[in-house]
C-alpha cells in the first residue's frame, strides 16, 4: 500500500491527464522501480501460458486469457520506456485489481471444484475484465 501512494494517492496527481516526471527525485525512480517490478510479474505470467500450451493444456487457455497475457507485457513494456510513472500508472493499478479477483476465482475453483456452478465469481471477474478493457480503450483516448 505504501507504493501506490506514491503514484495514485499524490495531492498532485491528476487523474484525467498526468505529466510525466523525468526528474531523478526519489518519488519518480520509485514510480519506475514498481513498474519494472510489474513487468517482471507480467512476462513470468506469460512465461505460465507458454508452459501451458507447451504441455497440451489447451483447455485452460481461453482467448481472453491469452490476449490479457500477451497484450500485458507488451503494454507495460511500452509504456515504461517512452513514458515512466505519469498516467500510466493507471493501467497497473486496475491490472492488479483485476488479476487479485482473477487469482481468487481460481483458487475457488480448485479448492472446490465441485461447487464451481453455485460460485458467482467467474461471472464477476468476466465483468471486471471487460470493465478493464473498456477503461483501458477510454482512458487512452485522451
Amino acid at each position: 500500500m505504501q507504493n501506490s501512494k506514491i503514484t495514485w494517492f499524490r495531492t498532485d496527481f491528476n487523474w484525467r491527464c498526468q505529466s510525466i516526471d523525468w526528474s531523478e527525485n526519489e518519488e519518480s525512480l520509485n514510480a519506475a522501480k514498481i513498474g519494472w517490478i510489474f513487468l517482471i510479474i507480467k512476462l513470468l505470467e506469460l512465461f505460465d501460458t507458454i508452459f501451458l500450451v507447451l504441455w497440451k493444456e489447451d483447455s485452460e487457455i481461453s482467448l481472453k486469457h491469452l490476449y490479457l497475457q500477451v497484450h500485458s507485457p507488451l503494454l507495460v513494456w511500452y509504456g515504461l520506456k517512452f513514458a515512466p510513472g505519469g498516467y500510466n500508472s493507471l493501467y497497473t493499478m486496475l491490472s492488479s485489481f483485476v488479476g487479485i479477483w482473477n487469482h481468487v476465482y481460481f483458487m475457488s475453483k480448485v479448492s472446490k471444484p465441485s461447487h464451481m456452478e453455485d460460485i458467482c465469481l467467474k461471472k464477476l471477474v468476466s465483468i471486471l475484465h471487460l470493465v478493464f478493457f473498456w477503461l483501458q480503450v477510454s482512458e487512452s483516448k485522451y
